[in-house]
Order: C-alpha cells, then sequence, then structure tokens
C-alpha cells in the first residue's frame, strides 16, 4: 500500500484571530473555545484514519501553549507562503518527498471522517488528485500524489468560487483529478446551528 501523509492546517488560537466570523455573535472567548474544539475533533478523526502519519501546519505563533503541547503528538511545521495556495504547495511538496501520497484537511472541518480521508487516499490509485468539496463552494481536503507549481496560480480565496477555480487549474496543468462526495465546515453561526448546534455551550 502507498505510503500515507495526513496534513492539518490550523491557525494558533490566538483570541480574536480564530473563527472571527463569530465574533460578532458569539465574542471572542467563545469563538476561540470553538475554534480550539474543531481543531481537537479534526485531529482526532485523524488519528482514526489509515494514515502512516500526521503533521501538524500552523499558521501564527508557532510558540503558543497549546501548539507546544501539539508537537508532544504531532510534527508541527509553520505554513510557508504568501497565501493559502503557497502554503499548501509548499506542504504537499515537502510531504510528497517522503510519502507517496499526501493529503491536506481544513482544521474546521467538523464533518470530516476517517472513512473520508481513507476514500480520499483511496481514489489517489487512479487519480493524481481529490478533492472534497464543501457545501460553500470551497473544499475540505485536498490530496495528491503529484503536484505542479502552479495548480494553486489565480485563485481567490474564501469566495464560492474557490472549487470551480481549482479544477480548473487542474485541468490547465493536466493532471487528472477525482470528487468526493459534498461536505461542510464551520465558518459563521450559521453553519454551527445547521451542523453542529452541539459546539455551542
Amino acid at each position: 500500500m502507498p505510503s500515507r501523509l495526513l496534513q492539518v492546517f490550523l491557525k494558533s488560537p490566538e483570541p480574536g484571530k480564530v473563527k472571527t466570523r463569530l465574533i460578532p455573535d458569539l465574542g471572542v472567548e467563545e469563538a476561540t473555545r470553538i475554534h480550539r474544539a474543531l481543531v481537537n475533533h479534526v485531529l482526532d478523526v485523524a488519528n482514526k484514519a489509515q494514515v502512516d502519519s500526521i503533521e501538524c501546519w500552523v499558521a501564527g505563533d508557532i510558540d503558543h501553549a497549546d501548539i507546544r503541547k501539539l508537537a508532544e503528538h504531532f510534527v508541527v511545521c509553520p505554513q510557508q507562503g504568501a497565501d493559502l495556495g503557497e502554503k499548501m504547495l509548499h506542504a504537499l511538496n515537502h510531504g510528497l518527498k517522503c510519502y507517496d501520497q499526501a493529503a491536506i484537511v481544513g482544521g474546521d472541518a467538523y464533518s470530516l471522517t476517517p472513512d473520508y480521508i481513507d476514500q480520499a487516499f483511496q481514489r489517489l490509485e487512479q487519480n493524481q488528485v481529490v478533492l472534497g468539496p464543501a457545501e460553500d463552494g470551497g473544499y475540505i481536503l485536498i490530496a495528491a500524489k503529484q503536484t505542479h507549481d502552479s495548480m494553486f496560480n489565480d485563485i481567490r480565496w474564501g469566495v464560492s468560487s474557490v472549487l470551480q477555480a481549482q479544477l480548473e487549474r487542474l485541468h490547465a496543468c493536466e493532471l487528472s483529478y477525482d470528487l468526493l462526495e459534498t461536505r461542510w465546515d464551520i465558518d459563521d453561526i450559521k453553519d454551527i446551528k445547521d451542523h453542529a448546534p452541539q459546539l455551542l455551550s
């Protein structure tokens, strides 16, 4: 079986800098608590997937106490790049030096399951890239066994056209791809009320 690396993209839990779209409804402290709950859930799911290693790729304060605790259990790396595309390309290229397959998931992908992650890696047997679409038009997972230097170029991040733009880039780079079933992540209060009210204390 190919060797598999899972990379979790997450932010250091600095109050006021995480889950900012929740702050108007819930306040800074509650938004930070929910951020931590989301990350912990995704890491629990990651631990149950059929992967050889898990890395945490962190944006923000790499020396934060929470991140230092993560480093006791996972390889922790600082995200590197000017935008999300550059950061993901750097992480995937870094991972594919040592593993046959690498997948990135978001630290707020609360709908993620071990089986969903396993499916992504299985689909890589027949494709170079696999994506897990999100209901908001983005994606919660990207897995690859091959990259291209321009596969993330000219994508406007954080808008509803992200997935479509990503597919167009993959086509232009002549990378074969497949899509998993659509899932959801947690960005705002509506996402929590619709999908995960248990997150509200």
